[in-house]
């Protein structure tokens, strides 16, 4: 089901299908104060959130989901093979340990002036680089994956990223997880960062809505309209 909303989307609308997924508690939150984020939603949320992933060509993360999480972003299902680590890195903080540079497949999105010598031991490890001139641009971005022949793509987070797709109204399908829990705090990470609206009315909806429980636990799934 997933590759043929993938290519209709890629059809109607030039880009890659985006699904974004998030766990938060009941207020919206998707870390504490201090970035503690282990564990909202609970064991098998968690198991059928990387069962999502082998739907999806791609997973796409920010770099400060790696720094907090150091993240696998693979299916762990034997037999199966795992998406394409997308990681948003403008800068390059990202640890050359980090799970998600274990092998080639993997795709590091950061700008030109980035640190050079990272820049080359990607490249001696033949991993996947896109560089931006000034600021990763979302729109941009789906195009050249879409040259790279990925047409559907699992946002996995964090807020900020989150944040920039919903802005860009770059979003086909919204997976949100959540446990009965409340965290609470002005500083608290919330589930979308960004800009956002200015009126209710602009808010994004969504249609066809369908809901899985994992004991306590609600996933909401459901397509923008």
């Amino acid at each position: 089901r997933a590759l043929n909303e993938a290519f209709f989307t890629l059809h109607e609308k030039g880009r890659p299908f985006v699904a974004i997924k998030f766990a938060a508690s009941l207020d919206g939150k998707i870390a504490t104060a201090t970035g503690d984020s282990k564990w909202i939603t609970n064991a098998a949320a968690r198991q059928f959130a990387r069962k999502l992933r082998g739907e999806y060509q791609a997973v796409l993360v920010g770099i400060n989901t790696v720094l907090q999480d150091n993240p696998h972003l693979g299916v762990r299902i034997r037999g199966k093979r795992d998406p394409i680590r997308i990681i948003l890195d403008s800068v390059l903080k990202i640890p050359m340990r980090s799970k998600v540079l274990r092998d080639e497949n993997v795709i590091v999105v950061t700008i030109r002036k980035a640190n050079p010598k990272k820049l080359a031991k990607f490249h001696k490890l033949k991993i996947g680089v896109i560089e931006f001139n000034k600021q990763i641009s979302i729109s941009h971005l789906l195009d050249l994956l879409k040259q790279k022949e990925i047409i559907s793509i699992l946002v996995e987070g964090g807020g900020e990223i989150l944040g920039s797709f919903v802005d860009a109204r770059l979003v086909d399908k919204v997976y949100a997880f959540h446990a009965p829990i409340i965290i609470g705090g002005e500083k608290a990470i919330s589930t979308v960062a960004g800009q956002g609206i200015q009126t209710v009315s602009q808010a994004i909806h969504l249609k066809n809505l369908s809901y899985q429980r994992f004991d306590d636990n609600l996933l909401t799934t459901g397509y923008v309209v």
